[in-house]
């Protein structure tokens, strides 16, 4: 039987969501509450949607521990990331687990479960990823090929031990862990990328503080997803390199003064 903490939040970040996301909602849910794990709150960003997104998740909200946060534009994934993880943080105690993940069902949310005990079992950082042998369903092969030429490099450059997946976004984080890294590096700048690169960025910056790392496989199936990806290929590879060269070159440094 799982041991209880004291509050798990799930952040989840949505554009144009409408057709997936009480589902997703739901299932989360019901999945924490059956596991007994504590405390569950969830946590929308919508960025901005076009669509029925914010109906959907306020009619959510009636019946599930939904926070809705609205973004009167779009300011990408990395906007969203900032608004509900600094929310989450700020709202939890050091032990308490944060976790993001996506609004569109392509990953189950069975795995999010399994990052919440990984993360009460004594990791710092937990990802769910396709790189160990679990892969990917209905996902074109050039994306395939991204995201693992995209986490041989942030490997190769920024090695975290026990760590393969710098870039998906279905994650746990100890709060303290998140605390420290917006402390370090303060609220406007802990995630100040507005693309997908923000995933890696977070990671990057957090790694300075040795976190205990976790793993745990799972399949991503574009089969279930209810639109089309947003994300530009291209844009992506070349904020991803212009970020690798940040780092590397130290512009993405902390505050002066911080403590490690």
């Amino acid at each position: 039987m799982p041991q209880r903490m004291q509050k798990v939040t799930v952040v989840f970040p949505a554009y144009n969501e409408a057709g997936a996301i009480a589902r997703v909602l739901e299932e989360t849910h019901s999945l924490f509450s059956r596991q007994n794990l504590g405390k569950v709150e969830l946590i929308v960003v919508d960025d901005g949607s076009k669509d029925d997104t914010v109906a959907v998740v306020r009619r959510a909200a009636e019946r599930l521990p939904v926070t809705l946060i609205e973004h009167g534009t779009n300011r990408g994934l990395g906007g969203a990331l900032s608004t509900g993880m600094l929310a989450a943080a700020q709202a939890s105690g050091p032990d308490d687990v944060v976790l993001t993940t996506e609004s569109d069902g392509t990953q189950p949310a069975s795995k999010l479960v399994e990052l919440a005990q990984a993360i009460r079992d004594g990791a710092d950082f937990a990802v769910a990823t396709p790189l160990t042998g679990c892969g990917f369903e209905g996902v074109p092969l050039y994306r395939r090929v991204l995201s693992r030429g995209a986490n041989l490099l942030y490997g190769l450059l920024f090695p975290v031990r026990g760590l393969h997946d710098y870039t998906n976004l279905v994650r746990g984080f100890r709060a303290s862990l998140l605390q420290r890294g917006i402390a370090a590096y303060g609220p406007e700048s802990f995630i100040d990328q507005r693309g997908f690169e923000a995933v890696p960025d977070i990671l990057l910056k957090l790694r300075r503080f040795k976190p205990r790392v976790a793993e745990v496989g799972l399949k991503i199936d574009f089969t279930q997803m209810e639109r089309d990806s947003s994300m530009d290929v291209l844009r992506t590879i070349r904020r991803s390199l212009l970020l690798c060269l940040r780092h590397l070159s130290g512009q993405a440094r902390p505050r002066a003064g911080a403590g490690a």
